[in-house]
């Protein structure tokens, strides 16, 4: 599920019966996404023009019992939503934010990854995360040092503003706004990823077809782990790590181990990839989709196709 417009999202916060407890009223209006057992991935009303999509991580009023001006005013729970479309006189906005320095957010990356609009996708590589658009830009997705102290409500660090907003141009379509951001941006070089594509796609058929008939287990996992980082250290192509990592594998070597279908190294390969693909656990055609995305991820790691700059 996903919303690709402001309207959409007021429509199902409008549709959304509000959950009434022992432990949450009415006032504090919340209305669940999806499951209404998974209360907290929620969608907040907080004016006419503003509402936020949240996992809840921030809410100061969704875990405690505040005031009812607490309920309506919690400014920290709507400058950290994850995803926040906006209704201006000019347009439509979407502002996308991470969560604070010094953590990893694993629920609110799964949370975006489920109700991102169309158009624009997360994408998690080696600790950084980045928001890639359709045309292949992506945007560093920075963590925020702006905090509140949960008991007290006070300041700890104001806000940076560390944070991405679009405007949405059409539909999967937007446009970066706002001040540039001291980040890098990272881009795909598509014209070597189109030369290897046919290599990529051709590979991709084979591993479907193999990797449901091999072993997944994790011992499994670390032979064939082992078989390639001694396999690359062999032939002086590789760092002498204890297990390597996709980018570790310099490209023409990655590359040569999908065109060649006796390489040695072919399986070891696939089976190194499936650590991100989960192929057994794939059950229907969205899932087959999400593993095609995370088969992408992997190809460019993979083949180096990312180009930095900073803004």
């Amino acid at each position: 599920m996903w919303f690709n417009t402001f309207d959409e999202v007021v429509k199902k916060y409008e549709a959304t019966k509000v959950i009434k407890s022992t432990r949450h009223s009415a006032e504090q209006d919340i209305r669940p996404i999806g499951a209404r057992n998974r209360k907290w991935e929620r969608v907040i009303k907080y004016d006419d023009n503003t509402y936020g999509l949240t996992e809840s991580t921030y809410n100061i009023s969704m875990w405690d019992k505040p005031s009812a001006g607490e309920v309506v005013n919690d400014k920290y729970g709507k400058d950290m939503s994850p995803i926040l479309w906006e209704r201006k006189k000019d347009g439509d906005y979407i502002t996308i934010r991470n969560g604070t320095v010094g953590s990893a957010h694993i629920s609110r990356y799964k949370f975006m990854d489920m109700y991102l609009p169309s158009g624009m996708r997360l994408e998690v590589n080696r600790g950084r995360q980045h928001i890639m658009m359709r045309n292949g830009i992506g945007y560093e997705l920075p963590k925020t040092k702006y905090k509140v102290h949960y008991s007290t409500r006070a300041i700890v660090h104001e806000d940076d503003g560390m944070k991405l907003c679009f405007k949405v141009t059409g539909v999967g379509e937007y446009e970066r706004v706002g001040n540039p951001l001291p980040i890098t941006t990272t881009t795909i070089d598509k014209e070597y990823k189109k030369l290897c594509k046919p290599i990529t796609d051709k590979f991709y058929e084979w591993a479907c077809t193999m990797l449901p008939m091999i072993d997944s287990s994790w011992q499994s996992r670390d032979i064939y782990a082992n078989q390639i980082k001694d396999w690359g250290l062999k032939n002086k192509i590789t760092p002498q790590y204890w297990r390597l990592r996709l980018d570790d594998i310099p490209r023409e070597v990655g590359l040569h181990i999908m065109e060649s279908d006796d390489h040695e190294m072919r399986i070891p390969l696939a089976v190194m990839m499936d650590e991100h693909l989960h192929i057994k656990d794939v059950k229907d055609k969205d899932e087959v989709k999400r593993m095609r995305a995370r088969y992408n991820i992997c190809i460019n790691q993979l083949l180096k196709v990312y180009k930095v700059e900073v803004n």
